[in-house]
């Protein structure tokens, strides 16, 4: 007997929420099988390079076969020699913007073939500690008028992001509205991280979710939910953090819940998270 629902059972057919769920191309086939009619496209630091050609191939036929809308998540690092190095079109280091810059086009080339809505990305200006943030935003905006794109949408940061090798670093930008304000005109709009909104400060924060939900609702066009814990824990399982999902039930774009290893066992994390985000329609 098959532990995880078919197509059928989770689909977004009646229901208010349009949920989705995350895939990597290795494991989009049984992504698929759980059923939502949205699908974003992660891209682990190789993938890009190495294996665009199976992306393609694989996202497309799973697109027409079950009829999934996508949307591609730009990588959030790159390899340099035996070094990571975030994908910051922030960055203050021109060589590192360029890098960022050259792997966001070629992001957005694969979502033109895979004729996906959006390309979500993060704005970068991430460093070890608290710095001012108007040359980051300057630097940004350089940045998304290189690239020139109407597929850009940009994520609200956490106060504090968690690095790949654990290190706790600090978010300078795009944490509150203003921020989008900037170069609003040059971007699609914004993906709204609710678990990212709730982290604006080291103690939680739920009256800043409402807030930024209520200052960029002309702007959001995709959400990222998952639960969390202060003063950095993210991606946790719905319903076990401090998050008040209500929130949520009269959003009229696609949601995806981003669960830690929600991936695994056949998508059993993104199923339980799909099935409780449903009880707040």
């Amino acid at each position: 007997m098959n532990p995880f629902p078919t197509k059928k059972s989770i689909s977004n057919e009646g229901h208010f929420m349009r949920l989705g769920v995350k895939a990597r191309w290795t494991d989009a086939d049984q992504m698929a099988m759980l059923g939502t009619d949205l699908m974003e496209v992660f891209i682990h630091e190789k993938d890009l390079f190495q294996h665009k050609k199976e992306m393609v191939k694989t996202f497309s036929r799973i697109s027409e076969e079950y009829n999934i809308e996508l949307v591609v998540h730009n990588q959030e690092y790159f390899i340099d020699g035996e070094n990571y190095h975030l994908v910051d079109l922030a960055s203050q280091d021109d060589r590192l913007r360029q890098k960022a810059i050259k792997i966001v086009k070629k992001t957005l080339e694969l979502a033109n073939e895979l004729d996906a809505s959006y390309v979500i990305v993060h704005p970068g200006g991430i460093a070890p500690t608290k710095i001012e943030n108007k040359q980051l935003l300057s630097t940004l905006i350089k940045s998304l008028k290189e690239i020139k794109d109407d597929k850009l949408i940009i994520e609200n940061m956490p106060w504090f992001y968690l690095m790949h090798n654990g290190e706790v670093w600090r978010s300078n930008i795009c944490i509150y509205a203003e921020d989008f304000f900037n170069f609003s005109d040059l971007v699609e709009g914004v993906t709204l991280d609710i678990c990212h909104a709730y982290l604006s400060t080291d103690t939680g924060n739920q009256e800043h979710v409402i807030n930024l939900k209520k200052s960029l609702n002309g702007l959001i066009r995709h959400v990222h939910a998952s639960d969390a814990k202060p003063p950095y824990h993210e991606g946790i399982q719905i319903g076990e953090g401090f998050i008040d999902f209500n929130i949520l039930k009269d959003f009229d774009v696609g949601i995806i819940p981003e669960i830690i290893d929600g991936h695994l066992n056949g998508g059993e994390g993104f199923r339980i998270a799909i099935e409780r985000l449903r009880s707040y329609e």
